[in-house]
């Protein structure tokens, strides 16, 4: 009933929908308190109140499926894994676009420059994520784009993690070669070369899970 209505729509109010769904009051309250958990459905009280339904959204689908990996323990690396060997593949359809993406490396060439071997994880990560959502933007694969907002949810997600080895010599290290690979990176989209576009998003992933993995293992060694 959720998917095949409007984002925001009007289901009832409990009574239609007790009746609608042929069950019990208990049980549809039940109902809608784990589709409330997952982002599904809101609820407004009072008059003029009722159950009102949630198009899924790529953050509410990240946060549960993350959530999910997380109980299932699934390694840091797995994960890492396939978000890498997807990446690949999206930079080279960028590469391959009909629309020139000369204007992807002057978009960016700033905030790139910008950071600094004392600048944070964060500070990296929000031009990471800025770069990325332009790429997934230039290529429309919605479904990629999904997979890949998981996996990187999944990593990183809220935790402090990443971190954990900010201020370091390995930290300084990681800003000056994640600025390095992702300028070639840009730069082979731009000039639409395939081969060159693929092992720099490769060189770049490896440099992203190499800090994950280390924080990781710094935090490790804490405990």
């Amino acid at each position: 009933m959720i998917l095949q209505s409007e984002d925001g729509a009007y289901l009832g109010n409990e009574e239609s929908l007790v009746q609608a769904c042929a069950t019990s009051a208990p049980t549809m309250r039940q109902a809608v308190r784990i589709l409330e958990c997952e982002g599904l459905l809101r609820v407004r009280r009072g008059n003029g109140g009722g159950y009102f339904g949630i198009r899924p959204t790529y953050d509410s689908v990240e946060e549960q499926v993350s959530r999910h990996l997380s109980a299932l323990h699934i390694p840091l690396q797995e994960v890492a894994s396939v978000a890498s060997v997807l990446w690949v593949e999206v930079v080279r359809q960028a590469a391959t676009c009909a629309v020139p993406a000369t204007g992807l490396l002057s978009q960016f060439r700033k905030a790139i420059d910008n950071l600094h071997e004392t600048s944070t994880f964060h500070d990296v990560s929000s031009v990471e994520i800025a770069t990325r959502i332009a790429i997934f933007d230039l290529v429309e694969r919605p479904y990629f784009e999904l997979i890949f907002r998981i996996n990187a949810t999944f990593q990183t997600g809220d935790s402090p993690l990443p971190a954990t080895i900010d201020g370091s010599a390995a930290h300084a290290r990681f800003v000056t070669r994640w600025k390095e690979a992702k300028r070639l990176e840009l730069h082979a989209i731009a000039a639409g070369d395939e081969q060159a576009a693929m092992a720099a998003a490769r060189s770049q992933r490896r440099i992203w899970d190499d800090r994950l993995l280390a924080s990781a293992a710094a935090l490790e060694g804490r405990h």
